[in-house]
């Protein structure tokens, strides 16, 4: 069971942001380079051709988790930081917009003080070590390590799962909406971009390709909200989790 499970999590926290990731660097090279997209490309290749695709596809979902992690950083220091204004503008507007007014950068999950309080006193029982001036980021790694080496419920490893595919899906759907801007651009000014099928061929207005962009923006910013939900739902169950773990100091 184990196993299947980590086959599930290679496929949605790698394989598929890691496809989005692909996707948006063939519409960045259909912007560039090779202005006639032919999508029966895939039927013209080998099965080893297309096994390497898929091993790199993997390996670019590795690439693209390591960059969601580096973009939320970075979304830490510009919000709760002296970062830009106008940044913190465009974040309020999206909370606004996609109700989520619990995410706060400046902490992390959404327990009242009164259940931290007792998290931090488990804790010092637990570790014997001095909690009080943790902030809830490293309050939950403890948590999580206790939990984990007393027998980590299930429920903990499908929030772990659904945090990590929706933190990969942001960042390929945010890159995909960004490629798209390079044929809309070059179909603004030259129009040549073209996308052949058996049969037909297609030659998509700036219009069509902005709609598109715009499309694929709204949904990386929903993911985006998905992720931050997920991600409060496991900081908030690893202190529950941590709760109900046998009251014994750590060896």
């Amino acid at each position: 069971m184990r196993e299947l499970r980590f086959t599930l999590y290679e496929v949605l926290g790698y394989f598929l942001p890691g496809a989005l990731f692909f996707a948006a660097l063939v519409i960045l090279l259909w912007g560039i380079r090779w202005h006639c997209l032919q999508v029966d490309l895939v039927n013209q290749v080998s099965q080893r051709e297309l096994l390497v695709v898929a091993v790199f596809i993997y390996l670019l979902g590795h690439l693209s988790q390591a960059l969601a992690n580096w973009m939320d950083r970075l979304l830490d220091k510009l919000l709760v930081d002296d970062g830009p204004k106008v940044v913190k503008v465009i974040f309020a507007g999206l909370k606004r917009v996609f109700l989520e007014q619990e995410m706060d950068r400046q902490r992390q999950g959404i327990q009242p003080p009164g259940i931290l309080e007792r998290v931090r006193k488990a804790l010092h029982e637990y570790y014997d070590v001095d909690v009080s001036k943790l902030k809830e980021g490293a309050l939950s790694q403890l948590c999580d390590a206790a939990v984990v080496a007393n027998g980590a419920p299930e429920e903990r490893e499908i929030y772990i799962y659904r945090e990590g595919f929706y933190r990969g899906v942001w960042l390929g759907l945010g890159l995909i909406s960004l490629a798209l801007l390079c044929p809309l651009i070059r179909q603004w000014i030259h129009g040549d971009v073209v996308i052949e099928a058996p049969g037909c061929s297609l030659r998509p207005s700036a219009r069509i390709l902005a709609v598109f962009a715009f499309a694929s923006w709204v949904c990386s910013c929903f993911m985006y909200s998905r992720y931050w939900r997920f991600r409060n739902y496991r900081i908030d169950s690893g202190f529950l989790f941590f709760l109900s773990v046998p009251k014994k100091k750590a060896s």
